[in-house]
Formats: C-alpha cells, sequence, structure tokens
C-alpha cells in the first residue's frame, strides 16, 4: 500500500489502489481563513490584529471551515474524475470545535477551555465505498475507535 502525504497528491494522478491519503488540513484553526503555513502570523499576532472585532473573526473562523469544506469536495470530486470514489472511503473528522467568545462559554476564543460541547462535539463525515448518499445518523465516535473501524 502506497500512503500520500503531501498536497500534490490530491489530484490521485500516479494512484493505484490499494493506497491511503493522510491530509492534515488546518481548517479553521487560528488564525482564521490562513491556510497557507507561509506568512501565516501568529496566533497573539492575529488576535492583536483584531482585538474587539468579534463578529469579523467571527466571519473569517466561518471563512476558513468554508475554504476547509472546499477542499475536502475537491479531493472526493477528484477521486470521483479517476473512477477511484466507488472503492475508496473517505474519512474526515476534526479534532475539536472551537469557541467564538459565546458569554456563556467564558467569552473567549479558544479551543481548550473551558471543556463546552462546541469543543468536543465535532462532525465525522465518511464518503464513498458504496455508503448511502446523504444518510445522517446521530451517534457518538471517539478518535479511538476510527482505526480499528477502518
Amino acid at each position: 500500500m502506497r500512503i500520500f502525504r503531501t498536497k500534490k497528491h490530491t489530484s490521485f494522478d500516479d494512484a493505484e489502489p490499494p493506497f491511503a491519503l493522510l491530509k492534515h488540513d488546518t481548517g479553521a484553526h487560528d488564525p482564521y481563513a490562513h491556510y497557507e503555513m507561509e506568512g501565516r502570523p501568529t496566533s497573539a499576532e492575529f488576535f492583536d490584529q483584531y482585538a474587539g472585532q468579534t463578529e469579523e473573526l467571527r466571519k473569517l473562523y466561518k471563512r476558513g471551515v468554508d475554504q476547509a469544506a472546499d477542499r475536502v469536495l475537491n479531493c472526493v470530486e477528484s477521486l470521483e474524475d479517476k473512477g477511484l470514489l466507488d472503492t475508496t472511503l473517505v474519512f474526515v473528522i476534526s479534532d475539536h470545535g472551537e469557541l467564538l467568545r459565546e458569554q456563556n462559554r467564558g467569552g473567549k476564543f479558544a479551543h481548550s477551555s473551558p471543556m463546552s460541547p462546541e469543543l468536543v462535539r465535532v462532525p465525522a463525515v465518511v464518503i464513498g465505498a458504496g455508503l448511502p448518499k446523504g444518510e445522517t445518523l446521530d451517534w457518538h465516535l471517539s478518535g479511538i475507535d476510527i482505526a480499528p473501524t477502518l
């Protein structure tokens, strides 16, 4: 089995089954909507730049989420274009949620504390390999369950 890890492999031009693609996407991590690592401000610099601009920070966070979703969809479309989606399982999960200055959660931007549903209830998306389309399940999954399940 070949394991792809770099950005250039998301085209799947040289993918021959079986293969695995391990992709770490910074998604909506702070600094929000800054996907590329080069030129990326530190968290402290970012939050200093947007001090007092809660709504703008929330918009940037949403943009980061949307951009991450687009990257996943592009990957799925590429698999489909190459005829690989029917034999590929795509599993997408986040490591944590984000607090967006909710007053009942301490009024801060954070992803470590206080422990709350916004931080620990994160979506998991599984696509491909003969799975039904559009089905949503409301059940609990732990990160420790993923490897044995796959």
